[in-house]
């Protein structure tokens, strides 16, 4: 692989914590490298999520369109962070967009290559369990407070 992968960058990375550095050096060999200019996308909103991505340089916008054609963006995404990783285990559509806005070099692999990879690797699948988890209990705290209190403690409580 070309793409100069840092132990810093791997460090932030939740789908390769706790990995050994030869399994960790296993995986990163099975991906692709992709480079998304700034402006293009690494996917949109609806598309069958068919890969994932872990982000070695670059920024990436998160973002969501309503049915009443809103734009929401949901977050940032920077070196270590990983793109479609939840989606690519539950093989649902991607329920957003992931634009490059600054040019971006990432890792990417095909979701049918996920499940070999944790076969062999099951380090892998449990931070994939982890992840899974963790944004299953950010969703029930999410919807607690929007089922329980008024829109202004909720704005007052969001992340700055």
């Amino acid at each position: 692989m070309a793409i100069p992968v840092t132990e810093d960058i791997l460090a932030r990375c939740a789908l390769l914590k706790d990995i050994s550095q030869s399994d960790r050096q296993a995986v990163l060999e099975t991906g692709q490298e992709r480079r998304i200019q700034a402006g293009e996308f690494f996917f949109h909103q609806g598309e069958v999520s068919n890969q994932l991505y872990i982000l070695i340089d670059g920024q990436v916008k998160l973002v969501q369109v309503t049915e009443a054609g809103n734009q929401v963006v949901i977050g940032y995404v920077g070196p270590g962070g990983g793109l479609g990783i939840v989606v690519a285990l539950s093989q649902i559509p991607y329920p957003l967009s992931a634009e490059a806005v600054e040019n971006c070099e990432a890792v990417s692999w095909q979701t049918d290559d996920l499940h070999p990879l944790m076969l062999r690797h099951p380090r892998l699948a449990l931070n994939g369990l982890e992840l899974v988890a963790h944004r299953f209990g950010v969703l029930q705290q999410r919807f607690q407070e929007i089922a329980t209190q008024r829109v202004e403690q909720r704005i007052s409580q969001e992340p700055q």
